[in-house]
């Protein structure tokens, strides 16, 4: 049978899949995507090979067809990536930030044959900072993934995929791109909060060495509306009072931001919205800019027919996303994956509210239970970490880690307005306990839903 493939997947450019900076929340003009054909070897060692056999398209997991390699993936396996590249001649000798965006599941990254890091999970970045970079460089990734493991996230991906299970997800499976810093220091990091009563914007920066005359510059449509400076304690606040534009689903107002540190300039942006509950009469309604609206949407599964979890290109993510608009919608729930940041922004600029579910995980759980729980009420403890498939307390840990990963990689999604925490109770354990373990002082302060874990 024939693969099953879109127009995106059709006209996709194989000498340059994805080169779009993949983070438009934290973006450096200077970057390089290194999104391409790499060399490629399934091995039964962690050894690196001296030959590889095959070519890969990253980032496309190991499984799918526009990877070019389309095999299962068995937990024996071990998958070797290498990539020669060059960088601009302003890179060499200098400082630069090596991202992998997501690698599924465990795995190691060297450069010029030197380590530099290791990850384990599979829906989270790798940032890893490199000095005196040469000209010439060869990256190299050796991963193992075991799709069933009772320890890591996996959501909708399965072995032996059939209804509504997919697919697995081995190996690179977002961007991979560097991107060059000033030697003497950068801005590690920005958190934004937008304070929507007050018409202010509370930021918080982390810097590494030089932060000279560290600031920062709002726009919107290009018209500089507030700037300000950041204090010893890498916190400045912004006032909107002259120029408050509030994001709605219907009116979806964005503002630039311009984040200056000696010789280093990130752009990023925000909006001006605030998610609250509002009490009418003896009901209570989920409100945005404090006015009740009413929710309308859809569970988007995050699949692709030729490239599983990840988007064949920033078109195919907007024709999704355009198409749910024309329908009415104004909210999705991106379900059991974590997309990357080009849907988010999508959805940002677009107007489609976001609820983000955290990834499912854990060993196999009493199926009987979940699927009477939504039509038989019963009261039942989540301390029974066997029903539910949190046994392991490593795999208990392992969550907590990838929750607050969540919460880190997508603080700044200004359409996000509510977590998942445990879809149909897979995976769950002890939630009260976790939630406050897991969570100290960690929470969007916008988010002040009551955050409810389902069973």
């Amino acid at each position: 049978m024939a693969n099953l493939s879109s127009e995106y997947g059709e006209k996709l450019n194989h000498d340059h899949p994805l080169p779009e900076h993949p983070n438009p929340l934290f973006q450096r003009d200077s970057y390089v995507s290194l999104n391409g054909l790499w060399d490629f070897a399934i091995t039964k060692s962690a050894k690196r090979p001296e030959t590889y056999s095959q070519q890969i398209l990253v980032p496309f997991a190991v499984e799918t067809s526009l990877s070019g390699i389309q095999t299962k993936v068995k937990k024996s396996d071990v998958l070797h990536y290498r990539k020669t590249f060059d960088v601009p001649d302003a890179y060499v000798g200098h400082d630069a930030i090596l991202h992998l965006d997501a690698v599924d599941q465990v795995c190691d990254v060297f450069l010029n044959g030197r380590f530099l890091a290791h990850h384990e999970s599979g829906y989270f970045p790798i940032a890893a900072h490199v000095s005196y970079l040469p000209k010439n460089n060869v990256l190299e990734v050796t991963v193992s993934d075991d799709t069933e493991s009772d320890i890591f996230p996996r959501g909708k991906q399965s072995n032996d995929p059939s209804g509504i299970w997919y697919t697995p997800t081995s190996g690179i499976w977002q961007s991979v791109w560097i991107e060059s810093v000033p030697d003497d220091g950068y801005i590690k990091s920005v958190k934004v909060d937008p304070l929507f009563d007050e018409q202010k914007l509370k930021i918080q920066a982390e810097f590494i060495g030089n932060r000279a005359f560290a600031s920062v510059e709002a726009y919107y449509h290009g018209q500089l509306v507030a700037k300000g400076a950041f204090d010893p304690s890498g916190e400045c606040v912004l006032d909107f009072h002259y120029s408050f534009y509030p994001w709605t689903p219907d009116d979806p107002n964005l503002y630039e931001l311009v984040f200056t540190a000696g010789y280093d300039i990130v752009r990023s942006y925000f909006a001006m919205r605030k998610f609250s509950v509002v009490q009418l009469g003896e009901d209570h309604f989920f409100a945005l800019n404090n006015k009740p609206l009413f929710l309308s949407g859809v569970l988007d599964q995050g699949y692709w027919p030729e490239s599983g979890m990840t988007p064949p290109s920033q078109e195919a993510i907007l024709f999704d996303l355009k198409l749910l608009k024309k329908c009415g919608f104004n909210c999705v729930r991106k379900h059991a994956t974590i997309a990357p940041m080009h849907w988010y922004c999508a959805c940002d600029r677009l107007g489609l509210l976001v609820m983000q579910d955290f990834v499912n995980g854990g060993s196999r759980y009493s199926s009987f239970l979940i699927h009477t729980r939504p039509l038989f009420h019963f009261d039942m403890s989540d301390t029974n970490h066997k029903k539910l498939g949190r046994i392991l307390e490593k795999s208990r840990d392992q969550f907590k880690l990838d929750y607050l990963a969540t919460i880190d990689r997508l603080y700044n999604v200004p359409s996000l307005f509510a977590w998942t925490i445990f879809n149909e109770g897979w995976g769950q354990f002890d939630s009260a306990l976790t939630l406050r373990e897991a969570t100290p002082c960690r929470f969007h302060p916008v988010y002040s839903i009551p955050l409810r874990a389902c069973v």
